[in-house]
Formats: C-alpha cells, sequence, structure tokens
C-alpha cells in the first residue's frame, strides 16, 4: 500500500500542467445585417421555427448581427496590436481586390452543424469565392505574432463580456469549429483557427441557452422537420452584395445592435 501511494506521489509531481486555452476575443467577419432582405429573411425564418418550436426562442441569433465568420482571434488591448490588425485588414483587403472576381452571394438552403448550429448555406459558386477571399485574408492576420506584453497570452479567467448579447466563449468556440479542423491555438500568432472553412450565416445556436436554461447542452435542432429547414422566399434568387470586411469584437455589444467594429475596409476603393 505504502508503495501504492509512492508511486500516486511521483506521478502527481511529474505530471504536466495542462497549458490554458487561449480564448478569442475579436473575429473577421463579412457583415450581412446592413443588408434589409437579409435581416427580413432571417427574421421570418425565425418567426416560422418558434412557431413551431417554442422552447427554441433562446437560440435565435437576432437578425442586427447576421455575418460570415471568416476566422477567430485574440489581439487584446494592446494599441500596437490592433494597429498591425488595421493593417493586415488593409493588406486583406487588396488581396482580395487582386485575386478574387467578387460577385454578390446566393444562398440555397438551410442546413445543420452538429445538430447544435442552424445556418443558411450559400450556393456553391458563392461558397467557392468566400473560400477564396478566406484564403486571401488568412495569410495576412496568421503571421501576426501575439504581443510580447502578454495581453494575447492565453486567458484563463471568465470571458463572459459585459452584455449577454455580446458573443462569448462558447459561442466563438462553435464559429471557431466551422472555420476549422484545429482546436488548440498556435502559439506563434494570433489567428486562433486554421485548416477546414466552412462558409455559412448562423441564424441560430444552442449556444445561446448557456447561463439561462438548465441543461443547455443537451438542446439539438435534430427534431426540427424538414420542411422548415427551407429558404425563406425572400431570398429564392436573390443575391446580396458584397460590401466590406472587418474585425469585430466579441465583447460589449447592445442588444439590437451589431457587433463593437474594430476596424473595416471597403471591397470598393472610396468606400472604407
Amino acid at each position: 500500500m505504502a508503495r501504492r501511494m509512492e508511486i500516486k506521489m511521483k506521478q502527481k509531481l511529474t505530471k504536466q500542467p495542462r497549458k490554458p486555452k487561449t480564448r478569442p476575443d475579436c473575429f473577421i467577419a463579412i457583415p450581412f445585417a446592413h443588408t434589409f432582405r437579409c435581416r427580413q429573411a432571417v427574421d421570418h425564418l425565425q418567426a416560422t421555427l418558434i412557431e413551431k418550436y417554442p422552447h427554441l426562442k433562446g437560440t435565435l441569433v437576432d437578425p442586427n448581427t447576421i455575418h460570415i465568420t471568416l476566422g477567430v482571434m485574440r489581439i487584446g488591448k494592446d494599441q500596437e496590436m490592433i494597429q498591425q490588425v488595421e493593417e493586415a485588414l488593409k493588406k486583406s483587403v487588396t488581396s482580395v481586390q487582386g485575386s478574387v472576381a467578387l460577385q454578390p452571394v446566393e444562398f440555397s438552403g438551410i442546413q445543420s452543424f452538429r445538430k447544435s448550429v442552424l445556418y443558411m448555406k450559400p450556393t456553391e459558386d458563392s461558397e467557392k469565392m468566400l473560400r477564396d477571399i478566406y484564403h486571401c485574408v488568412r495569410p495576412h492576420f496568421e503571421s501576426i505574432a501575439p504581443s510580447i506584453n502578454g495581453e494575447t497570452d492565453a486567458d484563463t479567467s471568465s470571458t463572459t463580456p459585459d452584455d449577454s448579447q455580446a458573443m462569448d466563449a462558447e459561442e466563438a468556440s462553435t464559429e471557431s469549429s466551422m472555420v476549422s479542423t484545429a482546436r488548440e491555438a498556435r502559439q506563434d500568432s494570433i489567428w486562433i483557427d486554421s485548416g477546414h472553412f466552412t462558409p455559412h450565416m448562423t441564424i441560430a445556436k444552442c449556444s445561446l441557452l448557456k447561463g439561462s436554461v438548465r441543461n443547455w447542452w443537451t438542446y439539438k435542432f435534430d427534431s426540427i422537420d424538414n420542411d422548415m429547414l427551407v429558404l425563406p422566399e425572400q431570398m429564392v434568387g436573390e443575391s446580396i452584395a458584397l460590401d466590406r470586411l472587418q474585425v469585430c469584437s466579441m465583447h460589449g455589444r447592445k442588444k439590437g445592435e451589431y457587433y463593437k467594429i474594430i476596424a473595416q475596409e471597403s471591397f470598393y476603393d472610396g468606400n472604407s
């Protein structure tokens, strides 16, 4: 018995502590909330969904925030880091302008991710274009190293935003999973996700129930009838012009408003 206890004590002393996960605090987005038709379509779809499944009301994404996420990062509050991000955004837009034939985005239907996220899926042509944009944008942010002053180091404290309407760490993890197959942040970059990118515009997600519903993680969208997962008629045959690229904060959003914009650049000269 004593020998066994001694072995256990040695194992505890030699066991390496787990590295804390780096939590994202901002994301790169292509916004669609400024487009009335998009907001109207999302609002109509959500109303139809909740009419039949009222228990899912808390999963709805505010139509005023709809966007396509290209990636998530942690930049902290260091002004020098923010300047680097602003410069990376400008370079990203220049790369897109020089490499991608920008066309309005069309959506083909509604799909589910891991039965916990409902999103509008772009058409095949739009999806290819969005992937091309992603591959233009990613290298410029991926090349930025974390701040040496520790602002972007791994955060083990609570990251719940001051406003409940902001994107919390759990939501960020879900978004990251859809733009990435990687789960760990690189130590040499502020860019947290890397790998597979799934273009999507989220309309509902179960992680929004966190904090308000007990056992929120058990809620799934698998019980929804397939005939409910159809593209709203407002979006059938419609295309939405790409306007700009943004870096947005996951914190501090006020109810009914869009996310706090850290930096943004227009895809068209003179309209930043």
